[in-house]
């Protein structure tokens, strides 16, 4: 009878020690599966404010491409004037040589 008893005892023992090997390794792997859903969290986190970031960037990006194209018209529209007044003064200085010279004054050589 108390052998039977013993028997009964070291299986429940048996069944004991290995039902707390698994629950160790189950706290074991539910620690680590808490430890990789933080990491998630905060990459999750540290993704959507990097795609904010992103989005600015273009935004500030987009802007600056805009203020470039305005620069670039308003420089070709200066050289354009430049080059109008240019000619302007050319042909103004054509005639005022050309009374010069009808008038039979010297007229200097300009470069």
């Amino acid at each position: 009878d108390r052998e039977v008893v013993e028997k009964q005892d070291a299986v429940v023992i048996d069944w004991l020690e290995r039902m707390s090997e698994q629950n160790e390794k189950m706290v074991k792997e539910l620690r680590r599966y808490t430890t990789v859903q933080k990491d998630y969290t905060r990459l999750a986190k540290e993704e959507a404010k990097v795609r904010a970031e992103n989005t600015q960037l273009k935004e500030q990006l987009h802007k600056l491409e805009e203020e470039l194209d305005e620069l670039e018209s308003k420089r070709k529209q200066v050289q354009d004037n430049q080059a109008s007044l240019d000619a302007q003064c050319q042909d103004k200085l054509k005639v005022l040589k050309e009374g010069l010279v009808r008038e039979g004054v010297p007229v200097p050589q300009l470069s």
